[in-house]
């Protein structure tokens, strides 16, 4: 197994984890489930461990895929730096969800929101990180092609290197 194919292992339980996370708080929120509240915590923390699993594996996943294809590296690093940022939001929630559980009786409902939210901003910044890193290999989802130049650069969808295709054919 190479690092490229770690990563694509990993890379998608920290944005499940904290997806199945938040109909289980919005649920503790209404009803204070304590099974519910369990398997919310354990999902937080799966979460924010393998985000961190994750973020570790980009590395040696981009070294591989710049050795053997052409890559943009402006795709790369920004979905390096998003994945920065979910990595940071997935673990603080991964944090808070098991505090907020054992502080639950002084005021459950708030420590249910509490975990509420920073499921929400974890998942949301796990699915903005994966749209960028899902770019890097399927470029024409944002409507770019491979440039016919060899620096790995992309080109919009429909030129040829910066003119028209239709310009050429005439």
């Amino acid at each position: 197994m190479n690092g490229a194919h770690f990563h694509l292992l990993v890379n998608h339980a920290p944005l499940f984890a904290l997806v199945f996370a938040l109909p289980l708080l919005g649920y503790v929120a209404l009803r204070q489930d304590l099974g519910a509240w369990r398997a919310a915590v354990f999902l937080m923390v799966v979460g924010g461990v393998s985000a961190v699993a994750a973020l570790r594996s980009g590395e040696p996943a981009e070294e591989f895929l710049e050795a053997r294809m052409e890559v943009s590296e402006d795709l790369v690093h920004e979905h390096e730096e998003r994945a920065e940022v979910a990595t940071v939001l997935a673990v603080l929630g991964g944090v808070l969800a098991p505090l907020a559980y054992w502080r639950r009786h002084r005021r459950e409902r708030l420590a249910a929101a509490a975990t509420l939210v920073a499921a929400l901003a974890g998942a949301g910044a796990m699915a903005w990180t994966a749209n960028a890193g899902g770019a890097i290999r399927h470029p024409e989802e944002l409507g770019l092609r491979p440039a016919a130049a060899s620096d790995g650069a992309l080109a919009p969808a429909g030129t040829n290197g910066g003119g028209s295709d239709n310009a050429s054919r005439k």
